[in-house]
């Protein structure tokens, strides 16, 4: 049997305790440090509130996230920003037989307009403002009413010219109830400056009239979307004043070279396909239609006297430009 031997101290010693070692730090100051973590714990309990009846709760330590101290992340001021305007638009109608009015330009455009009209047209018999902001000219010689329809078609030309060098940009053309004595309107946006030149091609309802063609390869791309007509197309008739008009042989019954129905129905919208395709292939591109005229006082292509005349009931304008 193993015995244990006895290491208290007999009483009545006085034989001081065995040497302890020393420590990183003395006693003292850990009691001071005790001392002071202590007071400023507070372990006075705590109740809380279960059915009416107040229970003590044990100062035990939540297990929710304690919540943080840290200052906030600096995140850096957003620069204030100047609202975008919006975009201005403008438009320009074409009033009756003889009339132009813009609306939405500046008041600088009233001299340029004024300009315009004297260089492209033969006169102005009157401007007049109806309204703030809106200028209206009335034009010699009804341009509206088929009477002189390549000068019209130049006249419109030279308009887009004008403006897109002074930084407004043909948006779209829409067409206006006749009801209302206007036909289409054009709509501008502002944009870069820039010296753009236009020409036109002419659906007729028994040709296809090529104005003021920009290279000699824009009438040569403009023959062979021809020569893709079904029916063939006639001769090629020689400028006036830079217009070329090549005649459409019809196909199928009607009136006009453009059949309404049966299996040709679709050879006027191929053909224009191919007009879009070769225009394209030369470099430019059509930025928008009109139609101008009266239907039942139009023009056809005389093939006696070498000129436009007589009357036509339907007709169509393409615009072109460089891409």
């Amino acid at each position: 049997m193993t015995t244990v031997a006895d290491t208290r101290r007999p009483s009545g010693t006085d034989q001081p305790p065995p040497h302890r070692r020393k420590t990183s730090f003395c006693a003292a100051s850990a009691h001071n440090l005790m001392s002071d973590s202590i007071s400023n714990l507070d372990l006075s309990p705590t109740t809380s509130t279960l059915s009416g009846v107040m229970s003590p709760v044990s100062p035990v330590p939540s297990s929710n996230a304690p919540p943080s101290y840290h200052s906030p992340l600096l995140v850096p001021a957003r620069k204030a920003v100047a609202p975008t305007p919006p975009v201005a638009f403008a438009c320009l109608m074409l009033i009756g037989k003889d009339k132009i009015r813009i609306a939405g330009f500046p008041d600088s455009c009233q001299e340029l307009m004024r300009n315009v009209l004297s260089k492209g047209w033969t006169g102005v018999d009157a401007k007049r403002n109806p309204a703030p902001g809106v200028y209206e000219w009335k034009l010699t010689k009804a341009p509206w009413a088929g009477d002189a329809p390549l000068a019209s078609f130049r006249l419109i030309e030279f308009i887009l010219f004008s403006l897109s060098k002074e930084g407004w940009s043909l948006a779209l053309a829409a067409g206006i109830p006749a009801k209302h004595g206007a036909r289409d309107t054009f709509f501008f946006r502002p944009a870069e400056r820039r010296q753009r030149h236009f020409f036109s091609i002419i659906f007729g309802t028994h040709m296809v009239t090529l104005l003021d063609a920009i290279d000699p390869r824009v009438c040569e791309e403009f023959v062979q979307a021809c020569e893709t007509w079904p029916g063939g197309a006639g001769a090629l008739y020689s400028r006036e004043h830079g217009a070329f008009a090549v005649n459409m042989k019809p196909v199928g019954d009607g009136d006009t070279a453009w059949p309404t129905g049966g299996k040709y129905q679709h050879a006027m919208s191929q053909l224009m396909c191919a007009v879009l395709q070769r225009m394209a292939l030369a470099g430019y591109e059509c930025v928008t239609t009109y139609d101008v005229l009266d239907r039942s006082t139009s023009w056809y292509w005389n093939d006696a006297k070498g000129i436009v005349t007589g009357s036509m009931p339907s007709i169509d304008i393409w615009v072109f430009a460089e891409r």
